[in-house]
């Protein structure tokens, strides 16, 4: 009998569910797929393969994506958070 592996950490759940609208928020679907990239893109605010970093996030979708990712993450713990807050002007 094969049993099926259960994820338990939220975080990675919380990405898979939400991976549509990250990417449509501006994160690329490559790093969003890798729960340990996804986290050092997220914490460092790029992506050194895809060379990403948070210039690509339209100002339109700033507010919405600091909202998403501030479920988990906050400006003290992220780099990213930070530079959005700053384009919120709460930072």
């Amino acid at each position: 009998m094969s049993y099926r592996k259960t994820s338990s950490d939220p975080l990675d759940e919380w990405r898979k569910i939400n991976i549509v609208v990250l990417i449509e928020l501006g994160i690329p679907a490559e790093i969003i797929a890798d729960h340990q990239r996804f986290l050092r893109a997220i914490d460092q605010g790029e992506d050194e393969q895809t060379r990403w970093n948070f210039g690509w996030v339209k100002p339109e979708n700033t507010r919405e994506l600091f909202t998403l990712l501030g479920q988990h993450f906050t400006p003290n713990n992220s780099y990213l958070m930070r530079e959005l807050a700053k384009r919120l002007d709460i930072a």
